[in-house]
């Protein structure tokens, strides 16, 4: 648990810094732990039925739960930036003029789409790959073995990048860049 918590810690600091991010471990470690098993719990029980439907499946392959963890993180970058750094956060906004402003507004947009989309679409097609590894019987077993330990690698990979952006995100709102 020590490595897990000093690889939090390493997120934190190479984002917000350790002297704004030490409120934020429980919630990098709550995050990664959490993505991580949740991305895992769908790669040993992934058993299809007769007509191809998995009967279990990871909570993060569906655009429910991913989409949820969006608008906590969302909601809480956003909470934090006008609590702790009212000033600078609400100035943030008009320093954009015209076509800059637009873009600066899709990009609003776009973080939590894509926050959301990207922990989901990875997980889903993946395990979409499994039932159609699993479809092709006993000549699909050498390459299932080999698909659930990529699935391993991108299920941890998937639970880094939401923790990372999250911690980007709130960095975002909270630290001004004259404070660096």
């Amino acid at each position: 648990m020590e490595w897990a918590i000093e690889f939090v810690e390493g997120i934190i600091g190479s984002t917000i810094g350790s002297k704004h991010g030490k409120p934020f471990i429980a919630l990098g470690l709550t995050l990664i732990m959490y993505i991580f098993i949740g991305n895992m719990l769908g790669l040993p029980f992934s058993i299809v039925t007769e007509d191809h439907v998995s009967w279990w499946k990871s909570p993060t392959a569906d655009i429910a739960v991913t989409g949820a963890l969006t608008v906590i993180v969302i909601f809480l970058s956003h909470y934090l930036g006008i609590t702790r750094n009212t000033k600078h956060y609400f100035a943030h906004y008009f320093e954009y003029k015209g076509a800059m402003l637009i873009l600066h507004l899709i990009e609003v947009v776009s973080k939590p789409l894509t926050l959301a989309f990207r922990l989901y679409g990875n997980i889903y097609a993946g395990e979409i790959m499994i039932s159609v590894i699993i479809g092709a019987s006993w000549w699909g077993i050498a390459p299932l073995f080999v698909w659930q330990g990529f699935s391993v690698f991108v299920g941890a990979i998937q639970a880094f990048v939401f923790t990372m952006l999250t911690m980007v995100y709130i960095s975002q709102t909270l630290v001004h860049e004259e404070e660096h």
